[in-house]
């Protein structure tokens, strides 16, 4: 490319609309890859964040569950006996 204009100078115009043009091309193929990726990640989390919760709760009712357990376990034998006096008492 030289400095004294006429064709040379069109050729440097024409390169530089060519650049130009991939240079936006391909800030556009990024804009739109990066767009993806945030949906996905946005999609991500929510699903992880929902799964999260769901541990949490079965945990929970897994909690609740063992204490259900431990409780007419330890006081099965003490509600027998007192269903027992009180049919004993009803039958006399």
């Amino acid at each position: 490319m030289s400095r004294a204009g006429g064709p040379s100078k069109a050729r440097e115009g024409h390169l530089i609309t060519l650049y130009r043009t991939r240079l936006l091309e391909t800030l556009v193929q990024l804009t739109v890859q990066t767009e993806a990726a945030v949906k996905a990640e946005a999609e991500a989390n929510k699903y992880r964040n929902r799964y999260k919760r769901i541990c949490e709760l079965l945990r929970d009712a897994e909690g609740l569950l063992l204490q259900c357990f431990i409780f007419f376990r330890f006081h099965w034998s003490s509600f027998c006996y007192y269903l027992g006096q009180q049919l004993t008492s009803y039958l006399k």
